[in-house]
């Protein structure tokens, strides 16, 4: 007589493994750290950008009625008017041109206090060490330090170069006072000023990675955020090839196209010309491809502080 063998019992379902479980933990934990050491700067951020979009879009609502007063500058129209209008087109014009200065600041500082000082204070108070002895790998605890603030960063400064365009590219003609070429208009439109936000924001990260000091990696980070934004200016009129006009002062001919951007001109200093005119200058034709091409100028930076960035960071954890 056999003897009865009890059935295998079910085996319990397994679990999760602990370094997947870890990971989770991890990452949850990193992005709840970042948002600790960056709230201030986020708030800030986000009302910042609140009301600059507000500002821009008052403005532009008041635009079509400016319009149309400046049609009373006629001949036979109201002197007295006209003149109103057009000290409320320069009013319009001396508030917009600050703002836009203001914006064209804000790379600088987001490279150098959201970027380099929060970055290089870890290194240099060795709280990192505490977060890849739980673990955190020095990888992932960089890309999330890196990440959510460029994110975060590059997306207000989309928001706000969007609503500035809007402002002043599809305005009516004569309302703003603004051409396709000036600085503050060209350099804090999309997609130039996102790009000069990522870039400053990861040369600050790069510089933090390298000199691990609060106080130098901040002044180091400014000074060349500072650059970035100012070295962008001074390349712009090469960055399209640049058209030319050649005419003699007294037997003149053709006309320039309207709407250009002149770069250089045959003028002696007191605005007399000279001999023959050669006038060299960008059409607006050339706004758009001289937008990528800054644009493509400015990612090449930023990926190049991000691999400057890691690069450090293997040379830290050997």
């Amino acid at each position: 007589m056999t003897a009865l063998t009890a059935p295998p019992a079910p085996s319990a379902p397994s679990a999760p493994s602990a370094p997947a479980v870890s990971a989770e933990r991890g990452d949850r934990g990193l992005i709840w750290l970042v948002w600790r050491q960056n709230r201030i700067a986020a708030w800030l951020l986000l009302a910042g950008t609140a009301a600059v979009t507000g500002f821009l879009a008052w403005q532009r609502s008041t635009l079509p009625g400016l319009e149309t007063w400046l049609d009373t500058c006629t001949p036979r129209g109201d002197h007295e008017d006209c003149g109103a209008a057009v000290r409320e087109l320069i009013q319009d014009y001396t508030r917009w041109s600050r703002l836009m200065l203001a914006l064209l600041v804000v790379p600088a500082l987001a490279g150098a206090f959201v970027a380099a000082q929060s970055l290089a204070g870890d290194l240099e108070s060795r709280r990192h060490q505490l977060l890849w002895a739980q673990s955190v790998t020095p990888t992932r605890w960089l890309a999330h330090r890196l990440a959510w603030p460029a994110a975060a960063l590059t997306l207000a400064a989309t928001v706000v170069s969007l609503v500035n365009l809007w402002y002043w590219r599809w305005a009516p003609p004569r309302s703003t006072n603004v051409h396709w070429h000036d600085g503050p208009a060209f350099h804090t439109s999309a997609p130039v000023y996102p790009a000069a936000v990522l870039a400053a924001f990861l040369l600050g990260a790069a510089v933090a990675m390298l000199l691990q000091r609060v106080i130098p990696a901040v002044a180091t980070a400014l000074a060349l955020s500072l650059a970035l934004v100012a070295g962008t200016a001074l390349l712009r009129p090469y960055l399209q090839p640049l058209r030319s006009y050649k005419d003699h002062v007294h037997h003149g001919g053709g006309r320039l196209p309207a709407d250009i951007w002149i770069v250089s001109s045959g003028r002696t200093t007191d605005g007399r010309l000279v001999g023959n005119a050669d006038v060299t200058y960008h059409t607006a034709s050339q706004f758009w491809p001289m937008q990528l091409t800054e644009t493509g100028l400015l990612l090449a930076v930023a990926a190049a502080c991000v691999g400057l960035a890691f690069w450090r960071l293997r040379r830290l954890t050997r």
